[in-house]
């Protein structure tokens, strides 16, 4: 292992095709291009993260999401189908990451400057997680940053 100043922190988006709700709604076009790409663009803006990755599965529907990652330069890491835990500890272990920042599938608007001000807040205070207060208002629903160790 290298050792660094600062922690590798990683973007780690959980996406699949493979949805009950709205199958195949990661690729589905949103402005003329794919919800994911919107995802990564935004996490591209972030001044801490170091890599985007996107933890899917090893089921065949998901080839077309490792096409995805292929064309736009991201690491596709895929796992167990009903383990999306071990996708992340996957992802953790492949890519030195120090702290993750899971990033949802279906939330396209998030903000890289809020994203970075929790990675902060939650390194500054030596924390493992960011947990927003029971019952308050949720700035960034879909993203949690967390050190590899809490995983």
């Amino acid at each position: 292992m290298i050792a660094r100043k600062y922690p590798r922190i990683v973007a780690v988006i959980q996406a699949r095709m493979g949805s009950t709700r709205l199958p195949g709604k990661v690729l589905r076009p949103v402005a003329g291009k794919p919800l994911l790409w919107h995802i990564v663009h935004r996490l591209k803006a972030s001044r801490l993260i170091e890599e985007i990755a996107i933890a899917t599965t090893v089921n065949p529907l998901d080839e077309a999401i490792v096409e995805f990652g292929a064309a736009h330069g991201v690491a596709v890491i895929r796992g167990p189908e009903d383990d999306v835990l071990a996708r992340f500890a996957m992802a953790a272990e492949q890519l030195d990451a120090d702290i993750i920042v899971r990033v949802s599938s279906d939330a396209p608007f998030l903000d890289a400057r809020f994203i970075d001000h929790l990675v902060t807040s939650m390194m500054a205070q030596g924390g493992d997680y960011v947990l927003m207060e029971d019952g308050a208002p949720c700035a960034h629903e879909g993203v949690d940053p967390l050190t590899r160790r809490a995983l």
